[in-house]
């Protein structure tokens, strides 16, 4: 379906919803935590699949299944955010990779001249 050809009254009614989502994700603090986004898809995100479905006339079998699958992958891809440390392999305590360590200065050259050498001069 070409999303141009949609009904004014739908692209109205789902962009209503999408900024009720952004507004609620603002409540929670975000979308980046597992039970965050469980919150939205029991509210929100829910509405939003309902709307699709009706607007694109989708069995209701393939827009459960649409969401299972949705579901799992946001799942995952919570999940290896969560574990992931910058910089370290699955399973290390500590990252491989390190900051270089800064040069070591030299000592600084006398920039000034004490005063009893100076007096002395």
């Amino acid at each position: 379906m070409d999303v141009r050809k949609l009904d004014e009254k739908d692209v109205d009614v789902l962009v209503s919803l999408f900024d009720e989502l952004e507004a609620e994700a603002r409540k929670l603090g975000g979308a980046d935590t597992a039970e965050n986004i469980e919150k939205l898809w029991d509210t929100v995100i829910d509405k939003i699949d309902v709307e699709i479905t009706r607007i694109l006339k989708l069995p209701k079998e393939l827009a459960k299944t649409a969401k299972i699958m949705a579901k799992t992958m946001m799942k995952r891809r919570l999940q290896r955010a969560e574990e992931a440390t910058p910089e370290a392999i699955k399973g290390e305590e500590e990252p491989r990779l390190k900051p270089p360590k800064k040069p070591e200065k030299p000592p600084a050259e006398e920039k000034s001249i004490p005063l009893d050498r100076f007096i002395k001069s």
